[in-house]
């Protein structure tokens, strides 16, 4: 299947996805208090909503050529990319905040780090797949017969 969306313009849309979801997690370290582990969910949330929306732009300029399935192929690759440059960032957000964040850190400093990396790959990739679904679906166009009528 061809796909229209150059290799660039995917590289784009992993590193905006990637930093949209780390924005906050660094918000998140930037303030050092657990009661702000609700930037965490923001993060996810700005991630599926951009996951749909880069789903439906490379349907836009794909045409009607890549069909919904394709297209599901296509951003799950990319959101999976996307999830692996995120734990790396939150990997370095984790040692530049390191010090700032332990002295105001409960006895258990690991329940936090191992929960930060669950999120950034389990809930993203959950919010990926339900996003992909959504612009996929939304995004995809009817198959037509030799006729021109849709196959229902």
């Amino acid at each position: 299947m061809k796909d229209g969306v150059t290799p660039a313009g995917k590289t784009r849309y992993i590193l905006i996805c990637s930093a949209a979801y780390c924005l906050p997690v660094a918000i998140l370290f930037a303030l050092g208090r657990f009661s702000g582990l609700f930037w965490l969910y923001i993060g996810n949330m700005i991630f599926l909503f951009l996951m749909m929306f880069f789903v439906a732009i490379s349907n836009w300029q794909t045409g009607a050529a890549t069909d919904v399935l394709g297209m599901i192929s296509s951003g799950m690759k990319m959101a999976l990319k996307s999830i692996v440059l995120s734990c790396l960032i939150c990997a370095t957000l984790v040692f530049v905040f390191r010090e700032k964040w332990l002295a105001q850190t409960p006895a258990n400093t690991s329940g936090f780090v191992n929960m930060l990396f669950l999120n950034a790959i389990v809930v993203n990739l959950f919010a990926a797949a339900f996003g992909v679904l959504m612009g996929a679906m939304a995004a995809g166009r009817n198959k037509r017969n030799s006729r021109g009528r849709e196959i229902t």
